[in-house]
């Protein structure tokens, strides 16, 4: 069979969202030809990829470097291949076979690294847990990301709007970090330990613009002293 094998590259940039999804973009040229076989020990055929497959972000930038096995040899003059690596139907590379076999690595270019700030701002710290006097205890954190000054923020815990005194008060400068925390939940709202609730949070910037994100918190235990 003359299959095409190519090394594909998915990610998601909003994993912690209830509505989260993948891009994914093929990352390499064509690594193999052939079938796809789950017979294990009794398949036929060239199964001569190694098992090193590996991805891993860039600490600084966030980007992906994807280390994969590769049986073609596309360009001899550049990669030239081993005296074993021979193929009747191109003698003049030689591939899809074992000895062809070698390492190669891609690496991302552009777009989004994992590690960038999101626009607006970034939820640093977001709890739900019982609080020392059996209550449910909300807590949250906010980076300002942008360059200019968040004016105001709407915090809403499954869909129902949360009433917080931040600290410090707005307006919260680039770069800054105010928090809250409160028991005082909305009103119709009942949490149980081990749920997961959404969690919507809208900042309005200087420029009146606003910026969006949810996520989802679980009530937990509270941890440490009581």
């Amino acid at each position: 069979m003359t299959a095409v094998w190519n090394v594909y590259f998915a990610q998601t940039l909003n994993a912690l969202t209830t509505t989260s999804s993948f891009t994914q973009v093929a990352a390499t040229p064509i690594v193999h030809f052939g079938g796809v076989c789950e017979a294990g020990i009794g398949c036929t055929g060239n199964r001569d990829l190694f098992d090193d497959f590996g991805v891993a972000a860039s600490p600084t930038t966030g980007l992906a470097s994807i280390v994969f096995s590769d049986d073609q040899r596309l360009n001899p003059t550049s990669d030239t291949p081993p005296p074993t690596c021979t193929d009747s139907s191109k003698p003049e590379t030689g591939t899809n076979t074992g000895s062809c076999d070698h390492t190669e690595i891609a690496t991302q270019t552009a777009g989004q690294g994992i590690f960038r700030k999101p626009k607006g701002f970034e939820i640093e710290r977001e709890d739900l847990e019982e609080s020392s006097s059996n209550k449910p205890e909300f807590d949250i954190a906010i980076t300002n990301t942008d360059s200019q000054k968040i004016t105001s923020l709407s915090v809403q815990l499954n869909g129902l709007n949360l009433a917080l005194n931040w600290n410090p008060s707005l307006p919260l400068q680039p770069g800054a970090t105010l928090s809250a925390s409160t028991t005082s939940l909305p009103v119709g709202l009942t949490t149980v330990i081990g749920e997961v609730y959404s969690l919507t949070v809208t900042a309005t910037m200087a420029d009146g613009t606003t910026v969006t994100q949810t996520f989802s918190v679980i009530q937990t235990l509270l941890v440490g002293p009581f």
